[in-house]
């Protein structure tokens, strides 16, 4: 059969005995192609001989393209292909024509079509077609433009973007490689002495992939292969193309790894460097085996685009993780000097009880001992803050769950702001319903929330400032909420109110200091009892209201009836006085 996109061996519908190809130029200037009125006496020129050049030159001219172009008829069998469909399709055109391709997309409109070369070689095309007249017969022209590559790294950005495990984007890498751009393939990390770190491999078929594990197996120790070695320390890439010999042995550098990579296959390869941030984290090896087409240069670009996302993925999940180990480290290091700082508080809040109970002091020694032991204990609740804030991110903290009144709590939580923070002359009032408020939750923790919230609204209100404590229940949930108004909180800072070392204003003079955890625990311990806690303020010297929800236990004829004080008002107003 002739073939199908030369010029020369097209049919010809006119005279031209000389047989030699029409140079290209353009449509527009060529003079042969142009029409002219005829001048008197002289015949008009030959409509036939004009459509026949124009013809052949969009012929030369779709041969030259850079996309495929296909002439199809009605019925979708191929009239035409230029060069570049023998490309993407690996067939020659001769072995086209005649075909049937399918019937294209309606005019003006695109699809996306997958070109199967070989089982691990698919072609991605986006279509778009125009009606023409080919040959005197109606016919669809269409475009095929090769959307591989953006494809193939679109998805790869998609799918490395999901994870901060180095691992996980390690795997998918490999097996995104075997998809678009290999037979198998084997990624390795190196480390500061340029010995392996890592190795993780994947091969497109399944009954391989046992031979892979091994070669993945031994190429973790020892030391790098040839290739790997100098593509990580040069960050130039290899490109073998020929014969698979050579390469296997810059792949392998004793025989047993050499025997397996001969049984994978080893026909072509690149190898190119993972670099991020000037840094080259190892290398990325892609091998065609004997049954996948040979590796061109032309392979080297993509290989490159997705060497350079799979290395910004796996510096992304290397800066993660080293974040982790550093927040591990100073967590520890918080829990260490919280103990450290804990053990001489103990003797001294012993000390000042045992003088103040044996009555051996008096005079100004008598207050100077409350004092003692008053900061003794604000230290100590601290440290104990610190503590917990440390046993809670690094998820230790146990909570012994039960069904809890949370009335009762809160009048204990009262009591103990009461007794610690004498001398404010704040005024309280506390709204609680006669029904009871019951929760699952662990009671220490739950009283630890409330002091917290008491705690922080009489550090921020003034001298003689007003503090609202109610509490209400539903069938599903029991709202707490400690409202004040006192300093209130700039609206800039309020979204951040519940993270570490947060304060509403560190500049002005409080009459307690603190280290900033006490609303994060809050959040933290809250959110651990299944519920949330929100924070309200129209600004500085506005006051703030902070609100507290849990979900609410209906009570069970099986389950113990909870803890509950022997007395409730449903309101009462508490002077903060000493």
């Amino acid at each position: 059969m002739a073939d199908s996109h030369g010029p020369e061996n097209l049919p010809d519908h006119t005279s031209h005995s000389s047989g030699r190809p029409v140079p290209s130029a353009d449509l527009r200037r060529e003079p042969a192609l142009q029409r002219r009125p005829a001048r008197d006496g002289e015949p008009a020129p030959s409509t036939t001989r004009q459509s026949h050049l124009t013809e052949r030159q969009l012929r030369r001219f779709l041969n030259d393209t850079l996309d495929g172009i296909i002439v199809l008829d009605h019925q979708g069998r191929v009239l035409f292909v230029n060069r570049r469909v023998e490309a993407l399709t690996g067939k020659l055109a001769s072995q086209l024509h005649g075909t049937s391709f399918g019937v294209p997309p309606a005019p003006g409109a695109s699809t996306e079509i997958d070109i199967v070369r070989a089982p691990h070689d698919i072609r991605t095309v986006e279509m778009r077609c125009v009606d023409i007249i080919w040959q005197g017969q109606p016919a669809f022209l269409a475009s095929l433009h090769d959307v591989t590559a953006q494809r193939f790294l679109a998805e790869s950005s998609a799918l490395l973007s999901r994870s901060l495990d180095t691992t996980t984007i390690l795997q998918t890498s490999a097996e995104l490689a075997t998809k678009y751009l290999a037979t198998w393939c084997l990624i390795q990390l190196a480390d500061e002495t340029s010995r392996p770190r890592m190795t993780v491999g994947a091969h497109s078929d399944p009954f391989r992939r046992p031979i892979l594990q091994e070669l993945q197996r031994l190429s973790a120790d020892g030391p790098l292969s040839a290739a790997v070695h100098d593509v990580i320390e040069t960050g130039i890439p290899e490109v073998r193309s020929g014969g698979g010999e050579g390469f296997s042995d810059r792949l392998a550098s004793d025989p047993l790894k050499r025997a397996l990579i001969h049984r994978l296959g080893c026909r072509s390869g690149i190898v190119v460097p993972l670099t991020a941030r000037g840094k080259t984290l190892g290398a990325l090896i892609l091998v065609e085996s004997e049954y996948g087409r040979p590796t061109s240069p032309d392979d080297l670009e993509l290989a490159e685009d997705f060497g350079r996302r799979c290395a910004m993925a796996l510096d992304n999940a290397m800066l993660y993780e080293s974040s982790l180990e550093t927040v591990r480290l100073h967590d520890e290091f918080l829990a260490m000097l919280a103990h450290e700082l804990r053990n001489p508080l103990t003797p001294i809040v012993a000390a000042a009880e045992v003088l103040e109970r044996t009555g051996d002091v008096s005079g100004p020694a008598t207050s100077q001992i409350v004092a003692i032991k008053r900061s003794a204990q604000h230290l100590t609740r601290m440290v104990d803050d610190l503590l917990d804030v440390s046993r809670i991110t690094r998820g230790v903290i146990p909570l012994r769950l039960a069904a809890t009144d949370i009335t009762q709590l809160l009048q204990e939580s009262i009591d103990a702001v009461q007794q610690s923070m004498a001398g404010a002359s704040q005024h309280m009032t506390v709204n609680l319903p006669d029904e009871p408020a019951v929760i699952r939750g662990d009671a220490t923790r739950l009283s630890q929330i409330f002091i917290n919230l008491l705690n922080n609204a009489v550090k921020y209100t003034p001298t003689g400032g007003d503090i609202r404590v109610d509490c209400s229940v539903t069938p599903s949930t029991v709202t707490v909420s400690v409202a004040d108004n006192g300093m209130g909180v700039a609206p800039e800072r309020l979204q951040h109110i519940f993270d570490m070392v947060v304060q509403a204003d560190q500049g002005l003079e409080r009459r307690a200091g603190g280290l900033g955890i006490g609303l994060t625990l809050v959040k933290r311990l809250v959110e651990d009892h299944d519920g949330t806690v929100t924070a309200e303020s129209k600004g500085l010297g506005q006051g703030s209201r902070f609100t507290v929800t849990f979900p609410a236990l209906k009570l069970d004829s099986k389950l113990p009836a909870p803890q509950t004080s022997s007395a409730r008002s449903t309101k009462r107003t508490v002077p903060m006085r000493p």
